[in-house]
């Protein structure tokens, strides 16, 4: 197992950001300049993809046996984190699902599978998406392959579905639970998402539902195009500004295996400030003997008050003790 601190081949390794059961993701140094290395658990072709929201892949490397892939941005929140701490506008969330499903269909085009397509395999920089991880299947959370055999670009919709989904509702289509998941997902068991956002257009309700169906046949093709507008609602139209790293909490991860803890970068999500309204100046009452006396005791002041005078009676009645025992009175 290995630890920050650790040289894989000319690399410094410096941050564990993710580990699950398909590999592990790594902040390192190459010299002076961050780097990320994504060291997979089992021996896999790492296909790269020609398309300006892929995350480039530098080189190929091989330690002591173990292949890696050193990619040029290290640093960088998951969408996985960005979407557990905070909702993103529905212009956004728009934007995004059509540069994913452009991602996915150039992909598709070169024969690229991705097969564990997630917001774990995302980087948000800025305010724009870079994927990585192609061809790191296959996926146990979507139906088919259900975690055996080859991944299709069918399998690819379906996670870009349940992605799509979470980004415009703020919750995951199917239970967080691995197991529950694959179970509700192999039945297409969910909220329809024209039920949860009915202010949604309709042909994003249709599309989403079609590409969560278990049946491979009746997903969309991709690339997927969205005319119309997605209005926001009260939970949408103030998001919080874009997430900025500013520690790795070791508390967290964002692996699926508890066994597999690694950091994973902590987001400051500060909301804009809220709109201040100028008080309206108080008119002068028409009956000025009415207006209400200024509190002279506030609140605070009433413990306060009364603890003083149990301690005054008390002290009289040991004086007064006192007086008579010395027959002063």
């Amino acid at each position: 197992m290995r630890v920050a601190g650790d040289r894989f081949e000319d690399l410094l390794l410096v941050d564990l950001l993710s580990s699950d059961a398909t590999g592990t993701w790594w902040i390192c140094r190459e010299g002076e300049v961050t780097r990320g290395l994504w060291l997979p658990s089992s021996p896999r072709e790492m296909p790269d993809v020609p398309h300006p929201a892929v995350l480039p892949i530098l080189r190929r490397v091989d330690h002591q046996g173990q292949p890696g892939v050193v990619y040029g941005v290290g640093a960088g929140l998951s969408l996985h984190d960005v979407l557990r701490k905070s909702r993103v506008d529905r212009g956004t969330a728009r934007r995004w699902a059509s540069t994913l499903a452009s991602v996915l269909h150039a992909a598709h085009t070169h024969g690229v599978v991705h097969g564990a397509f997630s917001g774990r395999r995302i980087r948000v920089v800025g305010n724009d998406l870079l994927v990585w991880g192609f061809g790191g299947g296959p996926d146990p959370l979507v139906p088919d392959p259900g975690g055996t055999g080859t991944p299709s670009p069918a399998s690819d919709v379906h996670a870009w579905g349940a992605l799509v989904y979470e980004l415009v509702t703020g919750v995951a289509p199917f239970p967080l639970d691995p197991e529950q998941r694959a179970a509700h997902a192999a039945t297409g068991a969910h909220q329809p998402v024209g039920m949860v956002c009915p202010e949604l257009p309709r042909s994003v309700a249709v599309t989403l539902y079609a590409a969560l169906s278990p049946a491979p046949s009746s997903r969309p093709a991709l690339p997927v195009v969205f005319d119309e507008p997605w209005p926001d609602t009260d939970a949408t139209s103030r998001p919080a500004s874009p997430p900025t790293i500013v520690a790795f909490d070791r508390s967290l991860s964002e692996s699926e295996n508890p066994s597999l803890q690694g950091p994973s970068p902590v987001a400051r999500l500060a909301p804009p400030p809220a709109p201040t309204t100028p008080r309206k100046p108080a008119e002068p009452s028409a009956h000025p003997s009415t207006e209400a006396e200024p509190d002279l005791f506030p609140p605070v002041w009433l413990p306060r008050l009364a603890a003083a005078a149990t301690a005054s009676a008390v002290l009289l009645a040991v004086l007064l003790v006192l007086a008579v025992s010395f027959g002063l009175v």
